[in-house]
């Protein structure tokens, strides 16, 4: 288990290091492909995307849209939870 939790490091790290522009851009493309599926399996993309974009060192910049991507991350993780429970109850 150890192992799989430094991979996921190792690659949240080398996206943190992509540029702020890019980060929201593929952020985009999440929510937008979301929109069209309405698929749950997005939720844990979206809230790793928004974990790294919380994080990013540019984000101190941008005070206004560190807020707006703290409430986006607290949203996404509800539904992230709700469809872990609807996986676990069927």
């Amino acid at each position: 288990m150890k192992l799989i939790e430094d991979d996921i490091k190792k690659i949240d790290t080398a996206e943190a290091q992509n540029s702020y522009d890019q980060l929201i851009a593929s952020l985009f493309v999440l929510l937008t492909h979301h929109s069209l599926t309405h698929s749950d399996d997005s939720a844990d993309a979206i809230v790793s995307k928004l974990n790294i974009l919380c994080e990013h060192s540019d984000i101190e910049y941008y005070p206004d849209q560190h807020r707006v991507f703290l409430k986006m991350r607290k949203l996404w993780r509800i539904k992230q939870f709700k469809a872990g429970l609807s996986e676990m109850l069927h």
